[in-house]
């Protein structure tokens, strides 16, 4: 730990953790977990839709995301991981052109490998092929993930991040970050405000 305010992700592992140990379940193949709060976010943001859109968003989950999580990289990783955390906040505190900025978010997945090095993943569910802005959005939400959890753990703790798209179209990268990049990105979204 780096200090008395820095802190590992709290020993919320995930619910499912032993089912994970044991490969593809029942669990996973009924969209609990990530997966099924995904689905459970994206029905949220749409409370007009009619009980018939609803059921198709919810088989287009159970039918094509479901199992694309399933035969993913991500899930592979994820099942030999020593240590699971799901939906845990990280949060980063920089100075962007003088000005502090508190940067907070919450992963979907953080995991601990065996080897001791970190990932975070960012879990996306695609209904319609999106444009780059969209893919850039996603990419710097991910690797501002890894950032952040850097700054919570000890110096030289090697931390990777994941983006992984399920849906129409299936993406997963394991995606490079640094921080100096991701600083002047911040900077000129900044300067938009």
């Amino acid at each position: 730990m780096r200090s008395s305010t820095s802190r590992r992700p709290q020993n919320r592992r995930f619910h499912s953790h032993q089912a994970i140990k044991h490969g593809q379940t029942a669990t996973l193949r009924q969209c609990e977990g990530v997966v099924g709060r995904s689905l459970e976010y994206e029905l949220a943001k749409r409370p007009s839709l009619s009980d018939e859109e609803r059921s198709q968003i919810e088989s287009f989950i159970s039918d094509t995301v479901c199992p694309q999580f399933a035969q993913s990289e991500l899930w592979t990783q994820i099942q030999t991981a020593a240590d699971v955390y799901v939906e845990e906040s990280v949060q980063l505190l920089l100075r962007i052109d003088g000005l502090e900025t508190e940067v907070k978010g919450t992963p979907d997945v953080i995991f601990r490998q065996a080897d001791s090095h970190w990932e975070t993943a960012e879990i996306k569910i695609i209904f319609q092929d999106n444009d780059a802005a969209t893919q850039d959005r996603h990419t710097l939400q991910a690797q501002i993930y890894a950032w952040a959890l850097s700054k919570q753990l000890a110096d030289g703790t090697t931390i990777n991040a994941w983006l992984t798209q399920l849906g129409v179209k299936q993406r997963e990268k394991r995606l490079p970050w640094d921080k100096e990049a991701l600083t002047t990105c911040l900077s000129q979204i900044r300067s938009l405000i």
